[in-house]
């Protein structure tokens, strides 16, 4: 047995004896793991829809299981092979939008069946409670996958997101799908208002709540009008327009960030220091090609006394690449900006106030305000007036 007393554990300052016993202790009972007794109930049925149940029902104790993951079980039985060939094929085709098996098969049974609150064995009947037929549930199948082939055009081309990370809500996408579905794609006019419907969902959150009742809602007024304007129409009393405090945030990533990088992919902003390096990839993360900046340094602010929330928010950041090196140490930007090539045309571009007397930190507070009202106006244009 691992002794808590190895002499491969090295004491640092914050190491007391006590905690010796307690890591014996805690590592003892880990170990005891594999003298725990575990029941296995032998089922044998030669029927793949009882056999699902049974494994539904049985795992109601377990793992919780998304809608997605028993709408997905169920389909597996209703129409042998889709599941395991089309849908999977789907899910690995684009390596920058992997979308997973449980959201493509509620995009299909959306389509399909034009709803999504519904208990998992009832998922793929009809009004009457009769079986779609599997003719039905592929032909479903293939608009569904014309839809999300279109929307993934539509969040490169329109939206300027080059990977999945950058969507805030995946549910938000399943309106967008089933309407590219039933009309061959996005049009052209259609696009700049789903941008902005989806831009502004996620700031707002939308389908934070009862989601499945949602979207149902949302798909029943579809029904009458397939379009993008339809589905604003249904939502826009709560997307209101961006305003000062939507940029009062301390998070690097998440819905405000992702709809100000579409923002500066869709201006041509370029980096600091390497002009040929556009700002149209992933901040923050895995594999990231972006980082925040601070403008104002960190360092800099915490001397003069300020506090987290007011060194981490949004107004203070800017975007640069992951490579370049500001070299900023604790100075003010009216200091270290003199030293860096950035044209004025590129810090508009990232509404960074042009004044440099709010340079100095005795100004922070008025450069803050000053840029949350760049950020709002810029923002406000980019998104377009519906």
């Amino acid at each position: 047995m691992f002794s808590a007393t190895s002499k491969t554990s090295k004491p640092n300052e914050y190491y007391e004896r006590i905690f010796e016993q307690r890591m014996h202790d805690d590592l003892f009972g880990l170990t005891q793991i594999l003298d725990y007794a575990v029941g296995v109930i032998e089922y044998e049925t030669e029927d793949y829809r009882e056999a699902t149940q049974v494994f539904i029902r049985f795992n109601s104790t377990g793992k919780r299981l998304s809608k997605g993951d028993l709408f997905l079980a169920e389909l597996a039985v209703q129409v042998p092979g889709l599941a395991t060939k089309d849908l999977q094929r789907v899910a690995q085709k684009h390596p920058n939008f992997e979308f997973t098996m449980p959201f493509l098969t509620q995009c299909l049974l959306a389509v399909c069946t034009g709803r999504l609150k519904t208990k998992a064995k009832e998922a793929w009947k009809d009004e009457n409670g009769n079986d779609y037929t599997q003719a039905h549930i592929k032909e479903a199948w293939r608009k569904t996958e014309r839809g999300v082939e279109h929307v993934i055009r539509f969040l490169t081309s329109t939206v300027r997101w080059q990977s999945a990370d950058l969507i805030p809500s995946f549910n938000a996408l399943i309106p967008l799908i089933v309407i590219a579905a039933e009309n061959s794609g996005i049009t052209p006019r259609d696009a700049e208002l789903a941008r902005r419907w989806l831009l502004l969902a996620g700031v707002r959150a939308y389908f934070s709540g009862s989601v499945h009742s949602e979207i149902d809602r949302i798909l029943r007024r579809l029904k009458k009008r397939m379009s993008v304007r339809e589905l604003w129409n249904a939502t826009a009393r709560s997307l209101r327009k961006i305003a000062p405090s939507d940029f009062q945030v301390s998070r690097i990533s998440g819905s405000v960030t992702s709809m100000y990088l579409s923002m500066l992919a869709e201006r041509d902003a370029r980096d600091w220091l390497d002009r040929h390096f556009r700002l149209d990839g992933k901040v923050h993360g895995h594999n990231a090609q972006l980082q925040i900046h601070h403008f104002f340094p960190k360092s800099l602010l915490k001397k003069h006394g300020r506090g987290e929330d007011q060194i981490n928010t949004f107004g203070n950041y800017a975007v640069i690449s992951k490579g370049s090196n500001l070299d900023v140490l604790a100075e003010e930007p009216a200091t270290y900006m003199k030293r860096i090539p950035v044209s004025d045309s590129e810090l508009e571009k990232q509404c960074i106030p042009l004044d440099r007397d709010l340079w100095h930190v005795g100004q922070y507070d008025d450069f803050l305000r000053e840029r949350s009202r760049l950020l709002t106006a810029s923002t406000n244009a980019f998104l377009g007036k519906n």
